[in-house]
């Protein structure tokens, strides 16, 4: 819930083993201490003045009352309060009334209704939960299948996973709505004239387990991409595969009106939730929002209405995100008296909000309403931006058909159009009448002398906890420039998308606002994702032209100014002012890399050492006239490639047209090409009076000696371990983002979680690709974190303690003094002080195969284990490395990093030397390695032709595919496999003959 207290789950199922939640009650006394809660990362219930109703976890009890404040227990176990609700006997059926259901039950009745109703039902996937879980919505329309002139409305429930109210009101939405279309004239108009998207669970993954956050233990309705601050827990905005589904769908749909469910103390919240500054549309928001509360009223209840900041202040929830980046109005409605009531009081809910829906779904098509049109070919212009001069705050025209809806009040209006390429128009005198929708299709001129710019926001995270009253009249870094200025606070950033047709090919030039205080500093970044990866393009100051020239992208769509955090200014206009992006056109052809294929012989799609390929580059003209007797030239200053076929012919590539070409390019890696190396190539392309230069880069296959995986917030021990790693001469990289398709591609993989408070938790569907790459790529596995041990898999993250050897004894304390090796193990000798974070650090004992390589001093306990599982090996720590103080001899944390990776690798190749016979006593192939890279294979063949050589590891896992030419006698191969020790099976097929 977004206004949040947990009071009784209604199931009959089975609840997880959580470790203790709480709900306490504190008295901040005075405003001045709203700020220590908000930025508390304390999930808020309520508030009532100065009183705070607050969920949250067993440890931080101490840590508000490390705070100054004395926390009154209102639920000392919330689990076991909720398992006593189970006894209420509430009944789970897959009817649609009166009962709960859960995500199952839920997906079946969705599906079985949108079958029943396939002429005006739709169900759509919108994306996945962080498990694996779909995310549905309903599309209720006369239409479905189709995207027409109406106006969309999008209504949500269960953000937070243990609000199940807030899933059973939109599923009756769907029911009442299929059941009364045809029979009721009402019903039928509004499905007739309404595109009605209903989504009864966003947070699937919380919803099974009952919890408020995701199953990466995030806020969902604090991870969007408005006035966002890590308040929900994650690094970033959108940093949930939830959330970026949700803003990839809100971007789709171009949605009209919103309503977001949640439960606890009925209330109609409407925007804004981040600042006490009225909303641009204010007037009408609050109408609306006192339509829905009235009709509550007249149906047995009153809900209070109430903007989100009077009530207390979130930052980067559903509702802002909804009307700052889209225009639209999203309201969120808190329903029940309770957490949640007893489900025989489910009908009753419904019949109170029943009419408030209906009302909410008509008033999205008041306004008004049409296509923006190209007037010299007719066709729609799909990124555009009207504006309403009275009001000025935009929405935007649909990405895929071109057709806009503005909700507005009864009245008379001026209306505003402009879109990249084309002229501004103004359009006064524009009528609109209550209830009915003011058709106004918008013809726009074509302009091919003008510049581009920014037309629509992606994310601001403007820090307005802190300055809530900020001047972050975010759609003012749109358009042209003129006066008008968004300030970023300090450290802030914004993000704007310059249009799917309109990347930045070559220069822009960021403006800069006028505040009083001139040349402000601020960094510059780029992308062709909405959310990264990020490329850095230079440090600027007051108004200033860059150029993504040399940056490695060949355009840019995404643009991201951040506040350099060293300017004077403060305040209401606090940061650097951004007035405008102009993207400066550039006339005639331009040729950028598109897309690229390889075709190498170990057919693998990787370019391997010692393998050759054929390489495919796509070039695409994105200028604006013919690319004529285009060809390119490949070159690279890489001492490892050789490049045999350079040239590439690709003739004549229209405006918009892309291509291959009639040819390929031929390169090769030699023997010595490291493994996951990047290669830089230049691409040197020229047609008639034209030429450039493009840069292209491909990584290599094979394996990394290490991926260093850095999940701890505070990065206290990642980039030590990768740069001590790079100094010792071994090759990996270092990642903050968690991608389980590169595990493969690494030998070895140093896990970073933190501690407590300061750490990151591992869920289960992360542990399991963890779990993966130790069983099904021979892993080696080093984790360390001071809850991940005990704690974690006690409140439901993924338990690694049966993969490494472990029992986890106790939570710990904050005891960590003196750090010592253990004789008889890679870590003899060694004795650390140690410096770093030292809350609730977990012990641990060895089982199975486990062994102790580090222990405290005292209190006694240990707090590290090691374990040789014989396919992979692990070593789990409860400290931070980066917390270790060298000291004399080899007690350094480069000698035990080293030693940790002689651990894992060893020496690398096969030991054995075999030889294998055919029946009539001949040899076949002799295999000889001698602890180096080298694997030497001595063939026998009776015949000359083609044969394929693939080496697989006792998991069963290829490791190494090659295609070989063979001659008739002996044929003689060396191979560069860099295989680690161990067992390996080579599978050799000649001439339709397999040996193995």
């Amino acid at each position: 819930m977004r206004k949040f207290l947990l009071i009784l789950i209604l199931v009959l199922i089975t609840l997880p083993l959580f470790a203790k939640d709480m709900l306490v009650e504190i008295d901040v006394h005075n405003r001045n201490n709203f700020k220590t809660i908000y930025r508390g990362k304390f999930d808020i219930v309520d508030r009532q003045g100065t009183v705070f109703t607050l969920y949250i976890k067993d440890k931080q009890l101490d840590e508000l009352k490390s705070l100054g404040f004395s926390p009154k227990v209102l639920i000392p176990d919330i689990q076991k309060y909720t398992a006593e609700g189970i006894k209420r006997g509430a009944r789970i059926d897959t009817s649609l009334t009166g009962h709960y259901h859960t995500y199952a039950q839920t997906v079946v009745i969705m599906d079985s209704i949108a079958n029943a109703n396939s002429s005006i039902c739709k169900l759509d996937t919108i994306g996945y939960s962080v498990n694996g879980r779909l995310i549905l919505a309903m599309k209720i329309s006369d239409n479905p299948n189709k995207k027409e002139d109406e106006a969309e409305v999008r209504i949500v429930g269960c953000h937070h996973g243990n609000e199940w109210p807030s899933s059973e009101i939109p599923l009756y939405l769907i029911a009442y709505l299929t059941e009364k279309y045809g029979t009721d004239s009402y019903i039928t108009d509004l499905v007739d004239n309404r595109e009605i998207w209903i989504m009864p669970i966003f947070n699937p993954d919380g919803h099974e387990a009952q919890t408020r956050h995701n199953a990466n233990d995030i806020d969902l309705n604090r991870n969007y991409g408005y006035m966002w601050t890590a308040d929900g827990g994650d690094t970033k905005a959108y940093g949930q595969p939830e959330t970026e589904a949700m803003y990839k769908w809100s971007q789709r749909e171009n949605f009209t009106l919103g309503l977001s469910y949640h439960t606890y103390h009925p209330a109609v919240n409407y925007v804004w939730n981040y600042t006490p500054n009225r909303a641009a549309d204010s007037t009408m928001i609050y109408q609306y929002a006192q339509i829905y509360g009235d009709s509550t009223t007249a149906h047995g209840d009153s809900y209070w209405v109430t903007e989100g900041y009077d009530w207390y202040q979130t930052t980067g929830d559903l509702n802002d995100y909804s009307y700052g980046i889209d225009g639209v109005d999203d309201v969120t409605i808190e329903l029940c008296h309770e957490f949640m009531p007893d489900s025989t009081e489910l009908d009753s809910t419904w019949h109170i909000n029943r009419g408030a829906m209906l009302a909410t779904i008509n008033k999205a098509g008041q306004g008004i309403h049409g296509y923006v049109i190209d007037s010299v070919t007719g066709d729609t212009i799909k990124e555009s931006v009207i504006n309403i001069t009275e009001i000025d705050w935009p929405v935007f025209s649909d990405r895929e058909t071109g057709d806009y809806f503005r909700d507005l009040l009864p009245g008379t209006y001026t209306v505003e159009a402009w879109a990249n390429g084309y002229r501004e128009k103004t359009i006064p005198g524009v009528q609109v009448y209550s209830d009915s929708g003011t058709k106004l299709d918008i013809s726009l001129a074509p302009d091919t002398t003008a510049d581009y710019y920014a037309f629509k926001l992606v994310e601001a995270d403007i820090d307005n906890a802190s300055t809530p009253v900020i001047n972050a009249h975010t759609s003012w870094a749109l358009g042209k420039p003129d006066g008008k200025y968004v300030p970023l606070n300090n450290n802030g950033q914004i993000v704007l998308d310059m249009g799917q047709n309109t990347p930045i090919l070559g220069n822009f030039t960021v403006f800069e606002g006028d505040d009083g205080t001139s040349n402000e500093t601020y960094k510059v970044y780029a992308s062709n994702t909405f959310n990264g990866p990020w490329t850095f393009i230079a440090d600027g100051s007051g108004t200033e032209t860059f150029s993504i020239s040399g940056s490695g992208l060949s355009s840019a769509r995404y643009i991201k100014i951040k506040d350099s955090g060293s300017n004077a200014s403060s305040g209401s206009t606090a940061g650097f002012d951004l007035d405008a992006i102009e993207n400066i056109k550039t006339n005639g052809p331009i040729a950028i890399i598109l897309k690229d294929s390889l075709d190498d012989t170990g057919g693998d799609g990787k370019l391997d050492a010692g393998e050759s390929a054929s390489l495919y580059l796509m070039l695409k003209n994105v200028g604006t006239d013919t690319l004529k007797n285009c060809t390119a030239i490949l070159t690279t200053n890489s001492a490892y490639i050789s490049i045999f076929d350079s040239t590439c012919n690709y003739g004549y590539i229209a405006a918009g047209d892309s291509t291959y070409g009639n040819d390929y390019y031929t390169i090769s890696a030699s023997d010595s090409t490291p493994s996951q190396y990047e290669i830089n190539f230049s691409l040197i392309v020229t047609g008639e009076s034209y030429t450039d230069t493009l840069i292209y880069s491909l990584t290599t296959g094979g394996h990394s000696d290490y991926l260093v995986l850095d999940l701890d917030p505070d990065h206290s021990s990642g980039p030590v371990i990768d740069s001590i790693l790079k100094a010792l001469n071994y090759n990996g990289s270092y990642t903050t983002t968690f991608d389980s398709t590169v595990f493969p591609n690494y030998s070895s993989i140093f896990v970073c979680t933190g501690i407590y408070s300061n750490n990151a938790h591992i869920d289960n569907t992360e542990g399991n690709a963890l779990h993966n790459y130790l069983v099904n790529d021979s892993g080696r596995l080093y984790i360390e974190g001071g809850d991940v041990w005990y704690y974690d898999p006690s409140q439901g993250y993924y338990d690694f303690c049966p993969d490494f050897g472990i029992n986890a004894t106790s939570d710990g304390n904050s005891d960590l003094a003196t750090i010592g090796g253990i004789t008889g193990t890679f870590t003899a000798g060694m004795s650390f002080s140690y410096s770093g974070e030292n809350s609730w650090i977990d012990h641990i004992d060895p089982t199975g195969g486990g062994f102790v390589i580090f222990d405290n001093s005292s209190p006694a306990y240990n707090c590290g284990i090691a374990n040789d599982a014989g396919i992979y090996k692990t070593v789990g720590v409860s400290f931070e490395f980066g917390g270790l103080t060298d000291g004399s001899n080899n007690s350094t944390k480069s000698a035990l990093a080293d030693s940790i990776m002689h651990f894992f690798l060893g020496n690398t190749g096969l030991r054995n030397n075999t030889a294998y016979s055919l029946a009539n006593g001949k040899e076949l192939f002799n295999v000889k390695n001698h602890f180096s890279n080298k694997l030497n294979i001595l063939f026998v063949s009776p015949i000359t032709s083609g044969a394929k050589l693939k080496i697989y590891n006792v998991t069963g896992r290829k490791m190494l595919s090659k295609d070989l030419n063979i001659r008739k006698g002996i044929n003689k191969f060396s191979l560069n496999t860099k295989l680690h020790t161990g067992v390996y099976f080579i599978y050799l097929k000649s001439n339709n003959k397999e040996f193995k």
